[in-house]
């Protein structure tokens, strides 16, 4: 028996029976139509996330130069080229090429010149902190992108096909594929 919310006067989703046949219970949705149709989009989900934060990080770099006060003898240009290659690498992947792990290996590899860079380049105190900073942020968020790509990708999540009206799991995807190739 289903108890009622007093406030909103609902049924008490704990007192629902949550155990069904049939059913994936972390989805709620019948097994093989939504964990298949679900999980690619939270893996590209997750890979546009990253690469957004990276936008920020790189507009944050075009920008550092005059927020922070650099001085004379530091090279603002290093961190306009860096945020500006950042943000462009980070625009593409999240507007559609989420499937590209280079491009987060790129940006990994503006982060690490970007840590390089703070202790080697900068003359102010405000401008090697803000490159070493910048620079592990770019790196990590840059490394994370390119894990989840992996993931996705090994995942089998963008080779999915529709068989007979119905998403195929990763399994069954690559069962389809193996017994069509097989034959003479």
């Amino acid at each position: 028996m289903a108890t009622r919310d007093s406030w909103t006067g609902r049924a008490d989703r704990r007192s629902v029976p949550r155990r069904r046949e049939g059913l994936d219970y972390r989805w709620d949705f019948p097994t093989g139509v939504a964990p298949s149709s679900a999980r690619p989009r939270a893996g590209r989900n997750a890979i546009v996330l990253l690469s957004e934060l990276n936008v920020l990080a790189g507009v944050w770099l075009v920008i550092a130069a005059w927020v922070l006060g650099y001085w004379r003898s530091d090279p603002r240009w290093n961190d306009i080229v860096c945020g500006i290659i950042v943000a462009l690498l980070a625009l593409t992947q999240t507007s559609g090429a989420s499937h590209a792990a280079w491009l987060s290996w790129v940006s990994a590899l503006i982060g690490a010149r970007l840590l390089v860079a703070a202790f080697t380049i900068d003359a102010s105190v405000a401008a090697g902190w803000n490159d070493a900073v910048a620079g592990v942020v770019v790196f990590l968020l840059a490394v994370g992108g390119a894990a989840a790509t992996d993931k996705l990708r090994r995942s089998g999540a963008h080779r999915r096909r529709a068989v007979y009206g119905r998403v195929l799991t990763a399994g069954e995807a690559d069962g389809y594929r193996r017994r069509r190739s097989s034959r003479p």
